[in-house]
């Protein structure tokens, strides 16, 4: 749905494989489909967002990558603190509130997540959660 608001579908490939976690799937929905809407929000139509969900050493891992604007070092310390006030300044500099939201998901979930970001270059979002067994 992000990329069809977007104007963007050609943009964006998935590369999907499956593993049973604590999640719903309307969680696991929710949760991409805001990591999708942020890497096209801050990316420039024509640039890829690549999401990719692998099975690997009992955990599922999901990263979303984008080749946008990026985030400073200080942005993504803003992003780890998660206060208030810190909030209003990740969004007046263009980090938004979803990856704040996003990162609370995770936990409830009993994820991790991991931010890799370069200004100028893009981001990269590492997210885990441990497997399940069937």
């Amino acid at each position: 749905a992000s990329a069809a608001r977007h104007k963007r579908a050609a943009d964006v490939t998935l590369d999907l494989a499956g593993a049973r976690i604590r999640a719903s799937a309307a969680d696991l929905a929710a949760l991409a489909e805001e990591l999708v809407d942020n890497a096209l929000s801050y990316s420039a139509p024509g640039t890829p967002v690549r999401v990719r969900a692998r099975p690997d050493s009992g955990l599922l891992r999901l990263t979303v990558v984008d080749l946008g604007q990026g985030m400073t070092l200080k942005q993504q310390q803003q992003l780890d603190s998660g206060s208030k006030d810190e909030k209003k300044s990740d969004e007046s500099q263009g980090v938004g509130l979803g990856l704040t939201l996003v990162r609370k998901l995770v936990h409830v979930l009993g994820g991790e997540i991991r931010l890799e970001s370069e200004v100028g270059k893009g981001t990269t979002i590492h997210i885990s959660f441990p497997i399940v067994a069937a």
